[in-house]
């Protein structure tokens, strides 16, 4: 036996290189999967991007044709005023939202801050009877 495999050794090698190529299988059936996924997602991506190219395009045509009506700025700045008093009264139901919202937040802050009280006394008076016990036991 100098130097030569047993036939367990041979076996264990056998095993061992088995195993290696299904791994090997594995990883490339994951390539795989990553290549037709990535393809998937630059195709999707294309798509999006021609969509918003068009999208892009119809907006400046529509814009053109704006700037060719603009025979008729006063009704423009109305609906601009418009659109401003909407922006106003919507900053101003935001805010109350938040204001509410971190009403809300510091309500349950305060919850959760009387919760830990309670443990924590919970937890002092357990404290307290196991010393009492303690002491009763001494």
């Amino acid at each position: 036996g100098d130097g030569e495999a047993t036939t367990d050794e041979v076996a264990m090698l056998k095993t061992e290189k088995s195993e290696m190529m299904d791994y090997i299988v594995e990883l490339e059936a994951k390539l795989d999967q990553a290549e037709k996924d990535s393809k998937a997602k630059a195709a999707e991506f294309k798509k999006e991007t021609k969509e918003l190219k068009e999208s892009v395009r119809k907006e400046a045509n529509r814009v053109r044709r704006l700037e060719i009506d603009l025979g008729d700025v006063k009704k423009d700045v109305e609906s601009m005023e418009k659109v401003k008093r909407n922006l106003e009264e919507e900053t101003v139901l935001t805010a109350k939202r938040h204001s509410s919202e971190v009403d809300e937040f510091q309500a349950a802050l305060a919850d959760l801050k009387g919760e830990l009280d309670r443990v924590r006394r919970e937890h002092e008076q357990v404290d307290a009877s196991y010393e009492t016990k303690l002491t009763t036991v001494r």
